[in-house]
Order: structure tokens, then C-alpha cells, then sequence
């Protein structure tokens, strides 16, 4: 094996969080090419994985054991003070309650935020109070930069007509990385279920064990062909 490229601090120009190992991981395994890690600067506790993804110096980092916001903001300012000539930052992992009925959302699909009215595409939730209709935002968060929600609007429009390239690049991935197979999206349809419906402890699938009559059956759908969108 050929040994790792090594690159300065200073090459790096995206950069990746992460909350949690798994979210990590699917990043990691889809670079193009990993680089040497370098040496810790003072008072950076992070740990960094460094590659390539398409033409691009990339540097990764995940949150540690704990969660939330503070850990988040701790582990992005390491970051920009290591990586100084970071322009991009991007947020990656799972998506938990996202579908609505607006936004037809399913297993397997890609979501990049987007803004809509006065809101940013990211919305921090503990700006704002629960009312008796609903949640109520109060402020918003600054905006993707334009040339990234130009670049999400051009993917957008290209995959209307072209599809996409998502079980190209998977596939390859799992050729590369024959472990990352756990990754793979399940075979069976995704299945929703009731909110309130308490699934199989342990389970791997829900076609093991949950009960079919509590699915909501107008969102059975198969995996053949996923897709990205917006929202």
C-alpha cells in the first residue's frame, strides 16, 4: 500500500461534523482518499479524520460521548482554529422526524436544508415556545451561503432529469469496504409506523416481529431508486 499524503493545516478547505460515530463513519468510508493525520495543535482535544472527496481537502471530526449544542460548538471552533482555511462547514448525519406532509421524505433519501420564508433552513428549536397551535418560532438562524444554495438548487434540477448517482458512489463504497456492507439499505420496503406504536425490542427489521396493521400502508415504498431533495 502506498503510504498517505500528507498536507499542512492550512490545505484544508471543508470541513465535516458529525453528533455521532455512525454518521462519521458513512463519511469517512466515501472519501476518495485519506491523508496522513497531522500533529494536535495546542488545546485542540478533536480527533481528525483528513482526505479527499472529489477534488476537495476535506477534514472530519465527530462529536465525543456527549451531545448537544455546547459539545457541538466546542468541537467546530477546535476546528476553524486548527483548520484555518476552512470556507465550507456542513453539518452530516441521520435525519430523525423529518418527513412531513409537505416534504414526502423516506428511507434512504439525501435532505439538504434549504431556506424557505423567513427561515434559514436550520432552525435551532429552543428558539421558540410550544402554544396550543403548535410550535412557535421566535428568530431564525443566518442562511446558507449563496453559492451553496445555488449549488443545491443546479443538483436539484439536475437529478429532475437525470437521476442520481447515490447507488453508484454506495456501490463503490461497498466494493472498497467490504465491512461497511452494514450500511447497506434494507432489501424490504420501508415501512412507517404509528408514532405512538411501542416496535419489537431488538428487531432488525420490522417485517420481524411488528404488527402490519399498526403501518401507516400509504407510506410503503421500495429503496430501488433513492433520491435527494430539498428541504
Amino acid at each position: 500500500m502506498a503510504p498517505l499524503v500528507q498536507k499542512t493545516h492550512d490545505a484544508y478547505t471543508v470541513g465535516i461534523l458529525c453528533a455521532m460515530d455512525l454518521e462519521r463513519n458513512a463519511v469517512r468510508y466515501m472519501l476518495d482518499g485519506e491523508h496522513q493525520r497531522l500533529r494536535a495543535q495546542s488545546g485542540d482535544s478533536n480527533s481528525y479524520t483528513l482526505g479527499e472527496l472529489h477534488g476537495h481537502n476535506v477534514v472530519l471530526a465527530c462529536l465525543p460521548s456527549q451531545q448537544g449544542k455546547g459539545a457541538a460548538a466546542t468541537v467546530a471552533t477546535n476546528m476553524s482554529r486548527s483548520f484555518p482555511s476552512i470556507k465550507w462547514r456542513l453539518f452530516v448525519g441521520i435525519g430523525g422526524g423529518v418527513p412531513s406532509a409537505k416534504h414526502d421524505i423516506r428511507l434512504g433519501d439525501v435532505v439538504i436544508s434549504m431556506p424557505e420564508g423567513e427561515h434559514a433552513g436550520v432552525v435551532q428549536y429552543d428558539l421558540g415556545r410550544e402554544t396550543n397551535s403548535g410550535f412557535e418560532l421566535k428568530g431564525f438562524l443566518w442562511p446558507l451561503p449563496a453559492l451553496l444554495r445555488n449549488a443545491a438548487q443546479d443538483m436539484r434540477s439536475n437529478h429532475l432529469g437525470r437521476g442520481n448517482r447515490i447507488e453508484e458512489y454506495m456501490e463503490a463504497m461497498f466494493k472498497k469496504w467490504p465491512r461497511m456492507a452494514a450500511y447497506k439499505e434494507p432489501l424490504e420496503p420501508d415501512v412507517l409506523f404509528r408514532a405512538d406504536f411501542p416496535h419489537t425490542p431488538g428487531a432488525l427489521a420490522c417485517s420481524r416481529g411488528c404488527d402490519p396493521s399498526q403501518a401507516v400502508a400509504d407510506r410503503r415504498v421500495s429503496l430501488k431508486a433513492p433520491k435527494s431533495t430539498t428541504g
